[in-house]
């Protein structure tokens, strides 16, 4: 997991979108418009590594990771997650988190 995000810009859009077209599956949660139209209210910011751009949201309950954008299945889970990471899960599925998609998540849970 990184530890340097900055907040999320139109000037990477690039090199998000090459990261986007690697996801199995997408979500317009995940649309670099939606991410961008957002970034203030919800603080989101992002960073740049292992392959993956890692979405975080630091408004309003604190700070919380999104689902990475990339290949998930070229990613060793167990190396890259991190003990007492909290993410956000859609609000259906948990009320205290949102937008991990159901593919990673399953992955995550046998970890």
């Amino acid at each position: 997991m990184p530890e340097n995000f900055t907040p999320v810009t139109l000037s990477r859009a690039s090199d998000y979108y090459a990261l986007w077209e690697k996801l199995p599956v997408h979500s317009l949660d995940y649309s670099l418009v939606n991410l961008w139209g957002w970034q203030e209210y919800y603080g989101l910011e992002w960073s740049f590594e292992d392959g993956l751009c890692w979405i975080r949201q630091t408004n309003p309950c604190g700070i919380a990771c999104w689902a990475p954008v990339g290949d998930w299945n070229a990613v060793d889970w167990k190396s890259v997650l991190q003990p007492g990471m909290k993410f956000h899960l859609p609000a259906y599925a948990n009320p205290a988190v949102r937008f991990i998609p159901a593919r990673p998540l399953c992955a995550w849970r046998a970890i």
